[in-house]
């Protein structure tokens, strides 16, 4: 049945043996990743039409970090106990990063008092290109650059964006990675503010 296959000389082939020609096989393999590429397409899409995902990772110690905002002013983690800190992992190219920019705006405009929102831009542009985006969707709280301090502080990016949400005493009590949901996270700030309704 296989002389013909192990013929002194002879490089066996996929008909040779049985299965499918060379490019047959190609043909089902390109098909069968083009199917498994759409069915993680469908999952994601699936597990983010339930908003973002939530890991309440409460730290016992207040966290530390000082950011250098866009435009040059210091912001250190001390100064701002007393508020509810808003640390927002984004990027420019990310759609649902732009897409909660106008809400994380409206939030700092309204509880200002309460409340502060900071920017962290994941991108690898110029700052000056980050700026002007920042400019031009009026964002309403301060942007700093991400720097490896930073991540050693707030973790791994587990996906863009992610927020991380820090009470009014400076520990961490949620990580969202996803696009926030207004309708549930003011409720969740105006909570940690102890701003009655």
């Amino acid at each position: 049945m296989f002389e013909d296959v192990f013929r002194l000389g002879a490089e066996p082939t996929y008909a040779s043996l049985g299965g499918a020609p060379r490019h047959q096989f190609k043909e089902h393999m390109r098909a069968f990743t083009h199917q498994v590429i759409l069915w993680i397409g469908i999952g994601i899409a699936v597990i983010a039409s339930f908003g973002p995902v939530t890991s309440r990772a409460q730290t016992t110690a207040p966290v530390q970090f000082e950011v250098r905002t866009l435009d040059g002013r210091v912001i250190r983690s001390q100064n701002l106990r007393g508020k509810v800190v808003v640390v927002n992992f984004w990027a420019t190219w990310c759609s649902p990063c732009r897409a909660e920019i106008p809400d994380l705006s409206m939030l700092q405009r309204k509880y200002d008092r309460h409340l502060q929102v900071i920017g962290i831009s994941e991108d690898t542009i110029p700052v000056a290109s980050v700026r002007r985006f920042a400019q031009a969707f009026k964002v309403a709280y301060p942007m700093a650059m991400a720097t490896p301090p930073l991540h050693r502080v707030f973790g791994e990016i587990e996906g863009l964006p992610m927020t991380v949400v820090i009470n009014r005493e400076g520990r961490i009590v949620e990580r969202l990675v996803g696009q926030l949901d207004l309708r549930s996270f003011e409720p969740t700030i105006r909570a940690l503010a102890g701003i009655e309704d």
